[in-house]
């Protein structure tokens, strides 16, 4: 979202290589956390290959693992009150930061396709909170949402990176990615990543994701209306992709003909 804003002297490489690592980290560091304060509460309680079905149980989309455990640790460390205060706080701001970076993805869609910046951010916001209400008054419906579409960002992914693969990678590694005299080399080796790895292992992954559905999920599969079904999850990403793949001409050309500006050209310089 933000790479909309970037001038061409902060550098792709180098803010994509710290946003990755950072994110990545920090996830993991919070998982271990979770994951940890889970086995510490319950190990005492239960037998450890219990622990394991408790967690999957325990909220959907992965809410208890926050609302059930991390209380409970809390409660058993000292000044815990202050901490899971100044936890939830930092989780509410966690969340809003977010939220503002997927309002302005949308937003800067609408407003390079010609709305004005306020009607494009009132209809962003009323069309999140509409899709947003089921998900927030169904707890079923939040985590066939949540499992459907954090998956999607795999296919994402995989778009982004045939997306390269179309341009061509080292083209792109030559007249962007080293433009920079002060970012960092991606050197050969992303060409390779890019153009080899990366499709392998979005390609191995969607297998494993799909037949594990298949064998895991609601049945019958083929069922498109049944919460958590293979055919389900099929059925929302092909109405998604479907209605992309149907504006994308007209988009580009209200955007692309008009707004477009070479990498590290200046607007002033473009017009």
């Amino acid at each position: 979202t933000y790479a909309a804003y970037m001038q061409s002297r902060h550098g792709v490489v180098k803010n994509a290589v710290i946003t990755g690592v950072g994110n990545n980290t920090v996830s993991l560091l919070a998982g271990m956390l979770v994951f940890g304060t889970v086995f510490a509460t319950l190990g005492a309680q239960v037998p450890e290959a219990e622990v394991l079905s408790i967690m999957q149980q325990s909220g959907p989309a992965g809410t208890g693992l926050t609302f059930i455990w991390m209380p409970q640790l809390f409660a058993q460390m000292p000044i815990g009150k202050l901490l899971a205060v100044l936890f939830f706080l930092g989780l509410a701001f966690a969340a809003f930061s977010s939220l503002i970076s997927m309002i302005e993805l949308t937003t800067r869609v609408l407003v390079d396709l010609g709305l004005s910046r306020p009607r494009a951010v009132a209809a962003v916001g009323t069309g999140g909170f509409l899709l947003g209400l089921p998900s927030a008054l169904s707890a079923s419906v939040l985590a066939n949402q949540d499992f459907v579409w954090g998956v999607a960002l795999l296919v994402s992914g995989a778009l982004v990176a045939f997306a390269i693969i179309r341009y061509g990678p080292g083209r792109m590694r030559e007249n962007i990615l080293e433009s920079v005299a002060a970012d960092w080399d991606p050197t050969r080796l992303w060409t390779g990543f890019i153009g080899t790895l990366v499709p392998l292992q979005a390609a191995g992954l969607l297998g494993w994701w799909l037949v594990y559905v298949y064998q895991e999920g609601a049945t019958p599969w083929f069922n498109p209306f049944a919460a958590g079904s293979l055919a389900n999850f099929l059925l929302q990403w092909g109405l998604v992709l479907a209605a992309l793949l149907a504006a994308n001409r007209w988009m580009a050309r209200r955007t692309l003909a008009e707004r477009f500006v070479p990498f590290g050209a200046s607007e002033g310089a473009a017009q």
